[in-house]
């Protein structure tokens, strides 16, 4: 019998695996489905660009872009924050892939390997085939950070002139595994080490050629109560500069960054009070992935109980998607990003890319979310007193409750910070202390109040 077929090929992506999504905004997303075993080596996914423009998908894959197949194995993304339509993928294997998009076509691609670049292959005797790139950033300057896994120099730079440079941050890295990274607010790139060896934090003070003054440290993260959780799986900034830690048993936060250039900071859990008990934040949870939404609340991804949204602060869960109650084909979140413009949320699981209408997105903060940490100051801590959740440029003045002055400051963003000492430079005696908070302007204001105890 003589039939006529017909194939109808949807309108999406040609994959499914979701090993890395970006949403810079504009409504523009893009995704990649590489992947790594479970003891870190090559899946072997061919290399494949997903992307996501006026809600029309294009795939970019070996069969319209015949340079894709070579790599293996995409495992991150970065977009260019001054053009969306430039975006570079790391791959395990093949070093950084640089897509220039226009008409929905790749108008120009770059490999950068270790004959054109600062990256360097772990394998020399086979060329561009052992590059690894575990993550990629961009610094609020437009320099490109790029996490160049297991060889001498694993941090490298490409400035925004063109021209590279690479580190070994005092040899703490020199041939060590590492993840995705990060560049903060301040301009300290974090890094996230396999096999269980921590953070790494580097601090260039804004020159990428004067090393003389440059800070490292490399550290395992603890918690206040010296519980080990050096098996982490995300990390992220907030809108107030606080650094959130997703590990394999739960989050933890650093909420003063200058503290962890000495030593091995403490890492902070947030606890909260579910059903009547006190309990730390998602202990529970492995934290595949996390996301600042638009109002600074975080938005956690789970190897096994799909997506949480948690408030601003931390201290109380707003909703758990999982497949029982969502559209989600997997409880297996492998990572998220949100639009800033639509306050879309993009959620990347082993089975699919699926969104969700969020409800924050980028807007005026205000002093709704102000914490004051530690408090109460107990008398045997001795480190930095943190106050997030400012205004830009906000104005903090702290006085005794007669009124008497004792430090003054201006926040860097939206946190400032206080030694507790007065400007004799001695610790203030206990007591209960105001801490007065305002715009540079005088506009808007907040108090809030502070045990010391000496």
């Amino acid at each position: 019998v003589n039939q006529d077929l017909n194939f109808i090929t949807p309108v999406g992506p040609t994959d499914y695996s979701v090993y890395d999504v970006a949403a810079p905004g504009n409504g523009i997303a893009y995704f990649v489905p590489g992947g790594l075993t479970a003891a870190g080596g090559n899946a072997y996914y061919r290399a494949k660009l997903f992307y996501l423009k006026n809600n029309k998908w294009n795939s970019f894959t070996m069969s319209n872009t015949p340079e894709l197949s070579l790599p293996r194995d995409f495992l991150n993304l970065v977009v260019d924050p001054k053009n969306y339509n430039h975006v570079l993928s790391g791959s395990w294997g093949h070093g950084v892939w640089d897509f220039t998009i226009q008409n929905n076509e790749v108008t120009n691609l770059v490999q950068y390997h270790e004959d054109n670049s600062a990256l360097q292959n772990i394998i020399p005797t086979s060329p561009h085939q052992y590059i690894w790139i575990g993550g990629m950033a961009y610094d609020p300057s437009g320099n490109l950070w790029i996490s160049n896994a297991g060889v001498d120099k694993p941090m490298v730079v490409k400035k925004k002139n063109g021209q590279w440079a690479s580190f070994s941050g005092n040899d703490l890295l020199k041939g060590r595994g590492s993840k995705k990274l990060i560049v903060s607010s301040y301009g300290y790139k974090w890094l996230i080490l396999t096999d269980e060896r921590g953070l790494f934090v580097m601090d260039d003070r804004g020159s990428i050629d004067n090393t003389s003054d440059d800070r490292y440290n490399l550290f395992s993260v603890k918690d206040q109560e010296n519980e080990t959780s050096n098996k982490i799986l995300s990390i992220a900034e907030d809108r107030d500069g606080t650094i959130w830690v997703g590990t394999a048993l739960g989050v933890l936060t650093y909420y003063n960054q200058e503290s962890v250039f000495s030593g091995t900071p403490t890492a902070y859990r947030i606890i909260q009070e579910i059903n009547g008990d006190a309990q730390y934040l998602l202990k529970s949870e492995a934290i595949s992935a996390v996301a600042i939404d638009g109002a600074n609340r975080k938005w956690f991804g789970t190897q096994k109980s799909g997506v949480f949204l948690i408030s601003s602060d931390g201290s109380s869960q707003i909703m758990n998607f999982t497949t029982s109650n969502s559209p989600l084909a997997s409880n297996n979140i492998t990572s998220l990003a949100i639009d800033p413009q639509t306050g879309e949320v993009y959620i990347g699981t082993d089975k699919g890319l699926f969104s969700y209408k969020g409800t924050a997105n980028d807007g005026n903060t205000n002093f709704s979310g102000i914490l004051v940490f530690p408090n109460p100051v107990r008398e045997n801590y001795t480190g930095l007193i943190t106050i997030k959740g400012l205004m830009e440029n906000s104005n903090v003045k702290i006085t005794d409750i007669n009124g008497n002055l004792v430090y003054e400051t201006t926040s860097n963003g939206g946190m400032a910070i206080w030694n507790g000492k007065n400007f004799e430079n001695k610790r203030v005696a206990t007591g209960v202390y105001l801490v007065f908070c305002t715009t540079s302007m005088g506009e808007k204001s907040a108090v809030e109040k502070l045990l010391f105890i000496h």
